[in-house]
């Protein structure tokens, strides 16, 4: 934090979070909601600070032709109840923006590794500081949009992987 102030209200608004994590928590042991709560890096902050720092994309209206429909090849085909990508490997773990604006990195690269491994059997871990850091029609952490982080990785031939 900048300084003691700051840092003040932070704990302020921690212990408020957390007397809301542990009411909650008192209805879940009630069976009265489905979930429980618990504090993370983000309890110091107000909910409209993490709307802010989690919820960043606006599309255009006109950013993109649209998808192809294609039919199934069985109209009765079976689909399963539901699908766990984690357990085919088709999802990398859980990643962390922190305080940078860059979910249209995350949501970019997230996209292409699944369906990556969808397409090639092989689960591959993209590098959203590559966007970041490279992708001249975006912003940084300052934010930027997934339909032009794809237009970056084709106009630069590909995207750089984590090891």
């Amino acid at each position: 934090y900048g300084d003691i102030n700051e840092e003040t209200v932070r704990m302020n608004i921690f212990m408020e979070n957390k007397l809301q994590v542990i009411e909650h928590n008192k209805l879940y042991e009630q069976n009265l909601t489905t979930f429980q709560m618990d504090t993370n890096h983000l309890s110091d902050m107000l909910v409209h600070e993490v709307v802010a720092v989690l919820n960043g994309y606006r599309g255009e209206r006109d950013e993109s032709q649209g998808s192809v429909y294609i039919p199934p090849e069985d109209d009765f085909i079976k689909l399963p109840r539901s699908i766990d990508w984690r357990t085919r490997n088709t999802v990398t773990r859980v990643k962390n923006q922190g305080q940078c604006g860059s979910c249209w990195a995350f949501a970019a690269t997230g996209a292409l590794e699944g369906q990556h491994a969808r397409k090639t059997g092989y689960l591959i871990n993209l590098s959203e500081q590559d966007l970041v850091d490279c992708c001249r029609l975006c912003h940084g952490c300052q934010g930027g949009l997934m339909t032009l982080a794809y237009r970056c990785i084709f106009m630069d031939g590909g995207i750089n992987s984590e090891f």
